[in-house]
């Protein structure tokens, strides 16, 4: 048999999702979601690790917008989010500054029974943060220390940003030596936390 003929080879799930994965992993987020169009029009419904690839690929390449949409297709198309993706849907809300969607992920979270972990948390404090949400995203930072997750120097500085947002510069400075003392934030990191 000819191995360059046409219909010699088929792609598979495997082949989308690890050739999906590598575009992602390129920064070519542009083909990711042409490997994903084929896919579809194929009428190969993927598997969750093609669908995380190429919604990773454009929340990685600032496409948030975009990221969001092709999680509706997923859903669509009968595929519920892992953990891993349901991160990598908060930092594209984060990136995009979409709080409502961040919300609704968190909640999405809840009802299917994922603990939000430490970076779940941090990327939901941040949106909501700068999102103009400072009361969710200290409740959720209190939520988050409740369940005993300590925070790091990028969850510090997003909830530093909620307090000082929600009028409570003394709370914001006490989280601010809290972070110095536990060695967890700089000025450096808190600095570029708050771009």
């Amino acid at each position: 048999s000819d191995l360059t003929s046409e219909d010699s080879i088929s792609p598979t799930e495997v082949s989308y999702a690890s050739a999906m994965d590598a575009c992602s992993r390129g920064g070519k987020w542009q083909q990711a979601l042409l490997l994903n169009s084929d896919m579809l029009a194929r009428q190969i419904r993927g598997n969750i690790v093609s669908w995380t690839s190429v919604i990773h690929a454009c929340e990685k390449w600032d496409q948030p917008a975009l990221a969001m949409r092709l999680y509706g297709e997923m859903k669509q198309v009968g595929f519920q989010p892992d953990g891993k993706l349901y991160n990598v849907l908060l930092r594209a809300c984060e990136k995009g500054r979409m709080w409502k969607r961040a919300e609704v992920i968190m909640e999405q979270m809840r009802i299917c029974k994922h603990e939000p972990d430490l970076s779940d948390y941090t990327h939901y404090i941040g949106v909501c943060a700068k999102g103009g949400q400072a009361q969710l995203a200290i409740k959720a930072y209190e939520e988050m220390i409740s369940r005993g997750i300590r925070p790091n120097s990028n969850t510090y500085a997003a909830a530093i940003l909620a307090f000082v947002r929600a009028d409570e510069p003394r709370r914001a400075l006490e989280l601010f030596d809290e972070s110095i003392d536990r060695g967890a934030l700089t000025a450096l990191s808190f600095e570029a936390a708050m771009l």
